[in-house]
């Protein structure tokens, strides 16, 4: 095969085509590898030389009976020199078992390969699209931005005739190329030509429908963009937007970005929501975080799969081990940790979960560094109802301390938890505490 390039590049014709003769009756070829001869050639001025070669080793294939790769060399062949009227007769045989599925098959040979001054490129392009787009496919024109459906292909009408939603319009066998063949799954056609069968997505299947456009035309958009696309189908955006985005952001498809207005995107690879939610976790570092995390898993749990329970399980492994360093480094955190595992534990009881360890103690100074340490409210309202629950010592120190530098939700948690367990002095100090601090920053 080098030889054969050599020669080429040498512009050793005789001698290149003598070697030629003898490789094309070779039982095994690297067709990519022969090709590049001829490719050298036309590109050095030797057109006809290398449409002989081409012709010579497509017509050998073909009566050896190796018609896959006579059809790759005379397809090659079209490429290389384009206005080879030699090779034109050849690649109408050859293409013709290509387009026998089609009734119209030798209207679209005629109209392509067999049109007169239609380039052989050109014509191998527009057939090969013009197979694809059958009657009743989908096509795109991107300078119309449009979605249409194939109707016919009509050598009276001139051509591809489509159907738009407001026009037909009918493109000749060279502009055929102008289209892009559709999924029949693809939102764009199916607005025109099944938008109740959208309808009936966005009311049963909403993860179904924004699956079908972020596949369709982009794997990623933001909201607005979203918006533009679905509201025609959907309806009122704003109430259809409210009743499913819990649904899709649980999505094992679906990916959704953070805040109030997110972006939607189609994952890589398919995640469950509880493997979303671990891994949400796991790239928290700091243990507020993590608590935070671990309670928001908690109050997914209902809306998960079977899998609930292991995912709860993990966490709560992962916690344990949390605990264990609090603890050993005298870290107020180990209450709120301790708080969380219990929550898990009271939720999943068949688990075998770590128990939930407090310090001795616990002491006032460290129930307001607790509020300071940990922003998330929802871990300290659960601090508090663990510690009502318990009653160790201390506890009612603790949380009267907690509450002087807490949100008012776990003020009102504490204050609950205080006043069932009879420590109304203790909570009347607390207010009062609390009142003269607001007055000290007015």
């Amino acid at each position: 095969m080098d030889e054969l390039l050599k020669l080429a590049k040498k512009e050793k014709l005789d001698e290149l085509e003598s070697a030629w003769m003898e490789l094309i009756e070779e039982e095994s070829l690297d067709l990519d590898s022969v090709l590049q001869a001829p490719q050298v050639l036309a590109q050095r001025g030797h057109k006809e030389r290398a449409e002989s070669l081409l012709w010579f080793l497509a017509d050998a294939l073909k009566e050896s009976g190796r018609h896959e790769e006579a059809f790759r060399a005379a397809r090659a062949g079209a490429m290389i020199v384009p206005d080879s009227e030699l090779l034109r007769g050849l690649l109408l045989e050859l293409y013709r078992p290509y387009c026998e599925h089609r009734a119209d098959a030798e209207d679209l040979l005629q109209s392509t390969l067999g049109a007169e001054g239609m380039a052989l490129d050109q014509g191998v392009r527009s057939l090969e699209q013009l197979v694809q787009l059958a009657p009743g496919a989908y096509v795109f024109d991107s300078r119309q931005n449009k979605a249409g459906k194939v109707l016919k292909f009509d050598v009276q009408q001139g051509g591809l005739v489509v159907q738009f939603q407001d026009e037909q319009r009918t493109y000749s066998s060279a502009f055929a190329t102008r289209l892009e063949a559709l999924s029949e799954e693809d939102f764009r056609a199916l607005t025109v030509f099944e938008r109740a069968r959208l309808e009936t997505l966005a009311k049963e299947n909403p993860e179904e429908l924004v699956q079908l456009l972020l596949s369709s035309v982009d794997k990623r958009m933001p909201m607005s963009r979203l918006r533009l696309y679905l509201e025609p189908v959907v309806g009122s955006w704003k109430r259809w937007w409210s009743r499913v985005k819990g649904t899709l952001g649980r999505s094992a498809i679906i990916g959704m970005t953070a805040g109030d207005s997110p972006s939607l995107f189609l994952r890589r690879e398919p995640l469950t929501h509880e493997e979303r939610l671990l891994k949400r976790f796991r790239t928290l570092s700091g243990p507020a975080e993590k608590l935070s995390m671990a309670l928001h898993i908690l109050r997914e749990a209902p809306d998960l799969s079977g899998s609930a329970a292991e995912l709860a399980g993990t966490v709560g492994q992962e916690l344990a081990a949390l605990q264990q360093e609090a603890l050993a480094s005298a870290d107020v955190v180990a209450v709120a940790v301790a708080a969380v595992i219990d929550a898990l534990a009271r939720r999943f009881p068949d688990l075998k979960l770590a128990e939930a360890h407090l310090p001795d103690k616990l002491k006032s100074a460290d129930g307001a560094a607790m509020a300071e340490r940990i922003e998330g409210p929802e871990v300290l309202i659960c601090v508090a109802e663990f510690l009502a629950r318990e009653r160790p010592a201390g506890w009612v120190d603790f949380l009267s301390a907690m509450m002087l530098g807490a949100p008012r939700r776990v003020c009102e948690a504490a204050a609950r938890a205080l006043a069932e367990h009879g420590e109304t002095e203790a909570l009347r100090r607390a207010c009062r505490t609390i009142l003269q601090l607001s007055l000290i920053h007015i």
